[in-house]
């Protein structure tokens, strides 16, 4: 299971909470670092199993996360890739635009087919609000849909319908009990700490047998400048750290 919130405040162009979910038998993740690329730079934590990452904010302020996909679905191609891996691939590319169409460019040539399913949230600020897409493969199709924020998307193979309107439910009583000038990464983990859920243990901070919250990550963009806080640990047990500005 995976949690992602996206909402904009009068303040905030963009302001993301990801609570991740793994196993216990994952390594820990690395810390983000800025990476070069062709376009310019982002910054994204590093996932140790195989290199990848779930989440990142470019400098041109693309933010790109990933979740599991659940569904029923065709099993990837040999050779198998990451989904990591196809994260950055898209972060390289700097812009929402650029990211969007290569999504459609690896579907339309069936280089998607290599990667298990997986859930994608794309955003980028605008003028009018943040631009967000959710791009779902499910092994044989590639479908994007346009999104509009507040937004929460959780991956789940258990009850997946309930645990996502448990999610939303818990989103607008954030939003209810925080005011938008209250709104902003420190507030939101209070939503990603919590234990109490609708659906039986399946809260957004999880401490199951078999998988865990392993960390929680802020990307925030405010007043054109992008930024990345991360909390190595179960949201509920520490602090976000210093944020790692990315220009």
């Amino acid at each position: 299971m995976c949690t992602v919130v996206v909402i904009a405040t009068p303040s905030t162009e963009l302001l993301i909470g990801f609570n991740r979910d793994e196993l216990h038998s994952r390594l820990p993740a690395l810390l983000p670092s800025q990476v070069l690329t062709s376009t310019g730079k982002y910054l994204a934590p590093t996932d140790q199993d195989a290199g990848g990452s779930w989440i990142g904010l470019t400098d041109q302020h693309l933010a790109v996360a990933l979740l599991n996909c659940f569904c029923e679905a065709e099993p990837p191609v040999a050779p198998v890739r990451s989904r990591g891996t196809l994260v950055r691939a898209l972060l390289a590319l700097g812009t929402l635009a650029a990211a969007l169409s290569e999504l459609r460019i690896l579907a339309n040539t069936l280089q998607l087919k290599h990667y298990p399913p997986f859930d994608l949230v794309l955003a980028a600020p605008d003028a009018g609000g943040p631009r967000i897409f959710l791009a779902r493969w499910n092994g044989a199709r590639l479908i994007v849909r346009r999104r509009r924020a507040p937004l929460v998307h959780a991956s789940s193979a258990w009850r997946a319908d309930k645990v996502l309107a448990e999610r939303r439910a818990a989103l607008h009583r954030y939003l209810r009990q925080h005011s938008p000038q209250d709104r902003n990464s420190d507030s939101l983990l209070t939503l990603f700490a919590n234990h109490h859920s609708g659906v039986a243990q399946r809260p957004p901070c999880i401490h199951g047998p078999w998988a865990h919250t392993v960390s929680h990550t802020a990307l925030v963009v405010a007043a054109g400048q992008g930024s990345v806080r991360y909390a190595a640990g179960s949201p509920c047990q520490c602090q976000l750290g210093v944020p790692l500005s990315v220009a």
